[in-house]
C-alpha cells in the first residue's frame, strides 16, 4: 500500500509540475497528466480495498470510514473511465514523442559530480557508436555501483547522476539481464580466473545468463533440494531438473544450485555451480504458463570441469540469498533488466482480469 501511494503522490505531483514548468510541451504535460490518471486511480482503488482486508470485519461497518474512501475510489474511476485507455492514450503520447526528462536536483557539491561525469560522456559519446558497448564495459558504466575494475564504486548519487547522464547522452549500456545479478556474485565469490572469463563479456552484453534454482515440488526451497552433483574424475556431474528458468532458451550459461552431500542437514551441503547451456546433457523444453510468456523447464545430467564450481557448501546458502538480493534491486529499478516500455502497455496481454492495465513502465 505504501509503494503505491508514493508512486502515485509522485506521478500527481510530476503531473502538477509539469503545468506549471516553464519549457514543457503540450504533449509532456498531457502525458503526465495522463500517466498520473493511470497509476492514481488504480492505486486508490487497491489501497483502499487492502485497507479493508486488513481492518478485517469493522473495515465493512460504519463503525470505521474505510468503506468511504474506497466508495469514493470505485467512483472516481468509473467517472474518468478505466485505466486500460488512459495506458492506451499514454502509449500513443509516447510513441508520437511525448517524454517527461525527469532528474534530481543536486547541492553544489552534487552538480561538481554531474559536470565530471556530463564530460566524460560526451567524450564517450563522441566516438565509434559500435565501441560503446566495450567502452561503457570497460569505464564502469553498465553497473557503477561494483568496485573498481568492473564497476566505479559509486555512491547513491554518483549512481543516480549516472543514470541521468547515459540517458542525455544517448547511451545505453547493455540489459544484462540475469547477469545483473550474477555479476555482483562472481566479484565476491568468484575466482580470479571466473571474473576474468565471464564478468567482461557479461558487461559488453555478450554473454547471456538465466538461473537454474526452482525444482519441480519444491520451489525456491533449499530444504527440498534434489538436484545432485557427484564428484567424478575431471570435475562434477550433475542431474536433476529445473523449473520456471526465465531465458534458459537464449542464456548460453547458467547460475545452479546442487546438492553436493546428501548426508548433511538439509539446508547445507549445498553447492554453488557455473553451467554451460549447450554441455551435452542438459535439455531445455518450453513452459507455457496462463500469460503467455515462455519459461522454461531444464533437465538432464551434465558434466561439469572443477573451474565451473563456484563456491562449495556451506557458503552456497549465502551466495544464493545475495543473488536473490540483487534480482529483487534490479528489478525495481524503472526500465532495468525486466523492465517494460510503451509499447507493452498496448500489448492485449498487459491487461489484467477485470480491465484494469498492468503498467510495466510506470508501477
Amino acid at each position: 500500500m505504501l509503494t503505491a501511494a508514493e508512486q502515485a503522490a509522485a506521478a500527481v505531483w510530476d503531473a502538477a509540475r509539469a503545468h506549471s514548468q516553464a519549457g514543457a510541451t503540450a504533449a509532456g504535460r498531457e502525458l503526465a497528466a495522463t500517466v498520473a490518471g493511470v497509476i492514481a486511480l488504480d492505486a486508490a482503488v487497491s489501497c483502499a480495498h487492502d485497507l479493508i482486508q486488513v481492518l478485517g470485519g469493522v473495515g465493512y461497518t460504519w463503525e470505521h470510514d474505510a468503506h468511504l474512501y474506497y466508495r469514493r475510489a470505485l467512483s472516481l474511476r468509473a467517472l474518468l473511465g478505466p485505466s486500460a485507455a488512459g495506458a492506451e492514450r499514454a502509449a500513443a503520447l509516447a510513441l508520437g514523442g511525448a517524454r517527461r526528462r525527469l532528474s534530481v536536483e543536486l547541492a553544489a557539491e552534487g552538480q561538481e559530480v554531474r559536470d565530471r561525469i556530463r564530460a566524460e560522456l560526451t567524450a564517450l559519446a563522441a566516438g565509434d557508436p559500435a565501441s560503446y558497448p566495450e567502452r561503457l564495459a570497460l569505464g564502469g558504466w553498465v553497473m557503477p555501483h561494483l568496485p573498481h575494475p568492473w564497476g566505479r564504486a559509486a555512491g547513491p548519487l554518483e549512481q543516480v547522476v549516472i543514470a541521468e547522464e547515459l540517458q542525455a547522452a544517448g547511451l545505453r549500456p547493455a540489459n544484462l539481464a540475469i547477469g545483473a545479478w550474477v555479476v555482483p556474485t562472481l566479484v565476491q565469490h568468484g575466482t580470479r580466473e571466473q571474473r576474468e572469463r565471464f564478468i567482461p563479456p557479461t558487461l559488453r552484453g555478450e554473454l547471456s545468463w538465466c538461473q537454474l534454482f526452482s525444482e519441480p515440488g519444491a520451489g525456491s526451497d533449499l530444504a527440498g533440494l534434489s538436484t545432485r552433483a557427484e564428484p567424478v574424475p575431471g570435475g562434477w556431474r550433475i542431474t536433476g531438473q529445473k523449473i520456471w528458468t526465465s531465458l534458459a532458451r537464449q542464456a548460453q550459461w547458467a547460475i545452479c544450485i546442487a546438492r553436493t552431500d546428501p548426508a548433511a542437514a538439509r539446508h547445507d551441503g549445498i553447492s554453488y555451480f557455473l553451467v554451460e547451456m549447450s554441455s551435452p546433457g542438459v535439455e531445455v523444453r518450453p513452459l507455457r504458463v496462463l500469460h503467455a510468456e515462455q519459461l522454461a523447464h531444464a533437465r538432464g545430467g551434465t558434466r561439469l570441469c572443477p573451474g565451473q564450481l563456484l563456491q562449495c557448501h556451506p557458503q552456497a546458502e549465502q551466495i544464493q540469498g545475495m543473488a536473490l538480493t540483487h534480482e529483487a534491486a534490479e528489478l525495481l529499478q524503472v526500465g532495468g533488466p525486466g523492465g517494460g516500455d510503451f509499447k507493452q502497455l498496448r500489448d492485449p496481454g498487459s491487461v489484467a482480469p477485470g480491465g484494469r492495465q498492468r503498467h510495466p513502465l510506470v508501477g
